[in-house]
């Protein structure tokens, strides 16, 4: 089982998140997918483009996070890997119609229609690819400065480590075909591709248990 106090190659131990560490890691997480495809689809183009990112990840983050039991970071927060663990139940209907007004603070109320219908391919996909229980990866982010230096393969270890001991696959969605390779490197691989009208190709990837 991988140590969440490992020490990462800079040299940083790799630990779970706190609730007091989201501000800070949604404003990394915001720097860190700004050329994202897909948050540029998703997020509102005007003056308030940069404050609707950080919403996004702050979101992610507090409502999704199943209260960051699958979350790592390092001590000086420079990166972020958001995980599901099997057992995590959907989040309940109200609680989506909950998050409504925030994703139209995000994205623009007029886009809201398009934004579930795209929400719910993706989705139907993903439970056609995963109808397993399996861990899903929400999202892995590395601030700009730090990237290249290994820190977003040594985040990724306490997922990888727990689903190869506890014999469960993973599943995760990338709209960047640059991520491939790292994520190929880790062992997951692609099963689908996703072309939607007006929305980035989205890449589908598994990856099975090791050991």
């Amino acid at each position: 089982m991988f140590d969440a106090n490992a020490a990462s190659p800079s040299g940083e131990s790799v630990r779970l998140a706190q609730r007091q560490d989201i501000p800070q890691l949604a404003a990394v997480l915001a720097r860190s997918f700004d050329d994202d495809p897909y948050i540029d689809w998703l997020v509102r183009k005007d003056e308030r483009r940069g404050a609707g990112i950080e919403l996004l990840f702050e979101l992610t983050l507090d409502k999704l996070s199943a209260e960051l039991n699958e979350t790592y970071t390092v001590p000086d927060l420079a990166g972020c890997v958001m995980g599901k663990r099997p057992c995590e139940p959907k989040l309940p209907l109200w609680r989506q119609l909950a998050l409504i007004p925030a994703f139209a603070r995000v994205s623009g109320a007029s886009r809201i229609g398009q934004l579930l219908r795209v929400f719910g391919e993706l989705e139907k996909r993903h439970e056609r690819h995963a109808p397993d229980p399996h861990y899903y990866l929400h999202v892995i982010g590395v601030a700009p400065e730090h990237q290249g230096r290994g820190l977003g393969r040594s985040l990724m270890q306490p997922m990888l480590a727990r689903l190869d001991t506890e014999r469960k696959p993973a599943y995760l969605e990338t709209h960047k075909p640059r991520t491939l390779p790292f994520y190929e490197r880790l062992g997951f691989r692609v099963l689908d591709k996703l072309e939607l009208p007006a929305l980035p190709t989205a890449w589908l990837l598994r990856r099975e248990p090791r050991g």
